[in-house]
């Protein structure tokens, strides 16, 4: 299979490679969002031992990690180790000489079975760490277990890492490039319906119309993503059904904290406690106005695609799809609302877009950061907002607008801008992006000409600026 992307955590874990002296990383991220595939890909050409613990008791893991450390060091089959110690200790021994990486993935299985695994590693580190070059991995998909266990004050290995990784899903020009056959548009469909998350994309690569794929990979009860969400839930959490409860809140238009609370009749301290774990997971994430950091405004919103296509059509639709053979009903429910729904995905695919211009200097703002701002206009006395916004200091900022419709943006789009950004704002330098799916009327280009401070950009630049890589 063919390994895209990851060129900048790639980079990062060879740097550590290259420092010749005791390294400990821990890396983690959601299942199936490529860590093993990123591992495996860095350890070619490189002496090095991977072993992936599975859900079962210590002797089979132990047996596993024996088998692995023969392999990887190029042994002959011998006696299994008798215990982690054991094993690790012969591993930092060997690695006195000689750069060795060894790769734990799956940590936290072997860690629940061995409750004293991380006390063992801390110990084995403080004794090796000054003459070890060794580079050691712990890997894990449980989200929660890698930053409750592995990461936290509390943890025997807190202070001993030498650097994290969280590998993230793919953006959407990276997560393209897993769906070859697609026109750039088909593609951010089935990105906006499942997100970058490389084995999800595998799943809607299949040949055939969008709405096949959808039937097939979404609306029918044996289908890949019919379980998907629960069971992520149900891994990642104790208590799934207070987390699927507070989702759907937001799901069905509660973005304030006392909505949410009031849905999941609870304190407004104890929802607190529910949404900063669905954005540790990545589910969920909190906005505030560009430029805020906090803010009685933040409004909260379903981050992941794949959860926000589930509770925004398959869940509401649940009742229908139970009595089979009704896909083509849901798919006819759900078309006329697809436009909408892509609306914040375009948003963040433009995000994206200038994030990736600004790091090889095509922006005419270096911009810090990029956010969604919205607030009280105080001549209108009416809530108006901006897609995105960045400034470089208080006098030079940049403002955007994002329109994934079938319509060509008129220049009513740009005009409204242009007047926001110029009455809300006191930056002496401004310039402005329009992003469209569709294009732009004549009129929106003859006015952009004559403002000067104005891109135009369709979709299809976007992807055309930005093709496929190695």
């Amino acid at each position: 299979m063919q390994f895209i992307g990851r060129r900048n955590e790639l980079r990062a874990l060879e740097r550590h490679f290259q420092s010749q002296r005791f390294e400990f990383l821990v890396v983690y991220g959601r299942r199936r969002v490529g860590k093993s595939t990123l591992l495996r890909r860095f350890i070619e050409n490189k002496k090095a031992v991977y072993f992936m613990s599975l859900e079962t008791d210590n002797a089979v893991n132990i047996r596993n990690l024996s088998r692995a450390i023969q392999f990887g060091l190029s042994e002959p089959e011998g006696a299994v180790f008798p215990d982690y110690q054991t094993a690790f200790e012969y591993l930092f021994e060997r690695s006195h000489d000689e750069r060795i990486v060894v790769i734990f993935d799956e940590y936290p299985f072997a860690a629940r079975a061995d409750r004293s695994l991380a006390s063992v590693l801390q110990c084995l580190i403080d004794l090796h760490h000054d003459r070890s070059k060794m580079m050691l991995i712990l890997c894990g998909s449980s989200i929660s277990y890698m930053e409750e266990e592995v990461l936290a004050y509390r943890s025997p290995l807190y202070g001993r890492r030498t650097g994290q990784l969280r590998v993230e899903p793919f953006d959407f020009f990276d997560a393209r490039q897993l769906l070859p056959h697609r026109t750039p548009e088909e593609s951010a469909l089935l990105y906006g319906a499942v997100g970058g998350t490389p084995l999800y994309l595998q799943q809607v690569g299949e040949s055939g119309s969008i709405d096949e794929v959808l039937k097939n990979t979404w609306l029918s009860s044996s289908s890949f993503f019919s379980e998907e969400p629960i069971t992520f839930l149900r891994q990642e959490t104790r208590t799934p059904e207070t987390y699927f409860s507070a989702i759907q809140a937001i799901a069905d238009g509660a973005s304030r904290l006392n909505e949410i609370a009031t849905r999941l009749q609870k304190e407004s301290a104890a929802t607190v406690g529910v949404l900063r774990t669905l954005m540790l997971l990545g589910i969920v994430a909190r906005e505030t106005p560009y430029g805020e950091k906090q803010s009685r405004r933040s409004l909260y919103r379903i981050a992941d695609n794949m959860f926000r296509f589930w509770f925004t059509f398959v869940a509401p639709n649940s009742s229908i799809l139970a009595r089979g053979d009704t896909e083509d009903v849901v798919l006819q429910r759900i078309a006329p609302q697809f436009s909408m729904y892509m609306g914040p995905i375009f948003e963040e695919i433009c995000r994206e877009y200038l994030l990736r211009e600004l790091a090889c200097g095509r922006t005419p703002v270096f911009f810090t950061s990029l956010g969604r701002w919205w607030g009280t206009n105080p001549e209108t006395k009416r809530e108006e907002e901006i897609d995105l916004m960045g400034e470089e200091n208080k006098q030079k900022a940049l403002f955007a607008e994002c329109k994934w419709t079938n319509a060509r943006v008129d220049v009513g789009v740009l005009e409204t801008l242009e007047n926001r950004s110029r009455r809300l704002f006191r930056h002496s330098e401004r310039y402005l992006y329009l992003f469209s799916r569709s294009g732009f009327t004549d009129a929106c280009r003859r006015r952009a000409a004559e403002l000067c401070n104005v891109k135009l950009v369709t979709f299809a630049e976007m992807v055309e600026e930005i093709p496929f890589t190695d």
